[in-house]
Parts: structure tokens; sequence; C-alpha cells
């Protein structure tokens, strides 16, 4: 009888490297492999990104420069210049007149504690006073339109023992471009200032007389009413341009001018309309400077 042949397969405890690896994937591997599926992601994603990057740019050259039928863009050359607070360097033409004055000057210093000083002293006695300049400090109390008209008041300081002469004092007409204002608001603010020089000039006789007429300074009222309406205008005109320091000089100004009518209207005395119409024209000193600017 045949005996059956038995086959016995012989399990290795040991497998080949090559199994090994295949059966248990190290860590560099798994990393690879991780890798690998990272990038098939990754890699579409960088390149639509570059694409539309330099799809931009060239958009960008291809385009720059070039405005909307009869619109000049903010980038164009055409374009004017943007002041402070994005109001276009726009303006008109203008002019602001010259003033040809005699000022009372009782001092003059190089420190600005000093003209303080004595700005206190003759407030003491009754004489108000304006301090002028930022480097050279000069103490004014009164305006003149010539030496001539001045007689009384340098007599009155006389007799209150204060030194004093008479200095010419004189503002430059000047003309340039009121920016960021159109023609017609530029004739507005520049037809009312001349209006307040008339109304200075008007006042400043009477300011120097120790009694004034009482019917030629009530006849100055409507004259101020009629400026007083008309400085809201000013305002609006000049905060639409931006133009705030020079908004606020006109508000002193006029501010000034106000208080020198009513000190002669309620007859306050010579030293208190004279040290009000002599702040209105340092104002206008200042105004005109500002205001303008020059080609």
């Amino acid at each position: 009888m045949d005996k059956p042949q038995i086959n016995v397969h012989i399990k290795s405890k040991s497998t080949s490297k090559a199994d090994a690896c295949t059966r248990f994937p190290s860590r560099l591997q798994r990393g690879l492999k991780s890798s690998a599926g990272k990038g098939r992601i990754l890699f579409p994603l960088l390149l639509a990104t570059l694409t539309g990057v330099l799809l931009g740019v060239c958009l960008l050259l291809l385009f720059k420069g070039q405005t909307a039928s009869g619109i000049v863009s903010a980038t164009s050359p055409d374009a004017p210049a943007a002041q402070p607070g994005g109001v276009p360097a726009f303006g008109a033409e203008a002019e602001l007149p010259g003033v040809s004055l005699y000022a009372m000057q009782i001092g003059v210093f190089k420190d600005r504690a000093r003209a303080e000083a004595l700005q206190a002293a003759v407030a003491d006695k009754g004489v108000g006073t304006v301090i002028r300049g930022t480097e050279q400090f000069q103490v004014f109390t009164a305006v003149t339109a010539d030496k001539a008209a001045g007689k009384q008041l340098e007599a009155a300081l006389k007799d209150l023992e204060i030194q004093h002469y008479p200095k010419e004092f004189i503002i430059e007409a000047r003309s340039g471009k009121l920016t960021g204002v159109a023609e017609a608001d530029a004739k507005t603010i520049t037809t009312g200032i001349a209006k307040e020089l008339q109304l200075a000039a008007a006042i400043m006789p009477l300011a120097l007389e120790p009694s004034p007429d009482a019917s030629k300074a009530k006849a100055l009222a409507p004259e101020l009413a009629a400026l007083d309406g008309e400085l809201k205008n000013w305002q609006t005109i000049l905060a639409k341009a931006n133009r705030t320091e020079e908004k606020v000089l006109l508000e002193k100004m006029h501010g000034s001018l106000s208080e020198a009518v009513k000190a002669v209207q309620e007859g306050r005395g010579m030293f208190a309309a004279q040290v009000k119409l002599t702040a209105f024209y340092l104002g206008y000193e200042s105004l005109v400077s500002n205001l303008l600017k020059s080609e």
C-alpha cells in the first residue's frame, strides 16, 4: 500500500528585508508618501496664485494712466495736487490791498517775556497793547493814518509817563491764488475783506478822539451788522476749502473790528478803541501773508 504524501511548510521566523519593508513601511517612506499627497494639492494652488499675480501686473501696466472719457483720474498727471485733508489745490486769482499806517510803539524786545511784562505794566494805567512779532517783539498801543493824527494820543501817553514813538507800519498788497476756492467765492472773500478795511478806516479818526461824535459812531452800526451777516458766508467758504487757519484769522480780525466799533459807540475811551483797532490791523497783516499763495 502506498503511503500518503505529506507536505510540510515550514515558516521561517525571519522574513526577507524587502518583505519587511513592504509590510512595515518606515517613517521616512510614510513621510514621503504624505508629502507627495500634499504636493499634489499645493502645487495647483501655488500655480493659480502666481498666474493671478502675473495677470494683475499685466493689467496694471496696460491700463496705467488711462482715464474714462472726459474724466481725469486721481493718479493722472493732469489731476490737481491735493492739499492736506484731500482738497484739490485748484483756486482763483485774487488780490488783497495794502495798508500804510503809523503804529504807536511803546517798546521792542528780543524776549517775549519782557514784552509781556511791559504789557502788564501799562495795563495797570488803563492802556491796552498788542504784541507783534515772533523773533523781535514790538509792543503797539495804537494805529494812526499819519504822524499828525496821533498828537492827542501822544499827549495822553506822555501824561501817563509811558515812553512811545510812532513807527511806520506798512502791510504790502498781495496777489496770488486763493487755493481751494472757486472764482466767485474768492471774490466774495476779497470784497468782504475790503469792506472790513473801509469800516476800520472810518472808525480810526473817531478812535483818536477822547469824546467821539455819538451820531457818527451810531452811523457805523448798519455797516457792522451787514459784515456780521457776511462773516458766516466767509466762514463756510474757507471751511469747505480746508483753510482752517485763515478762517480763524478772519474771525479774530472781524471780532477785533467789532469791538473797536462798540468801544467808540459806548464811549469807553481812546485807548479801549485803539487797542482793538490795532489788533484788527495786525490780524489783517497775518491774513494777507497766509491767505494767498504767491505764484
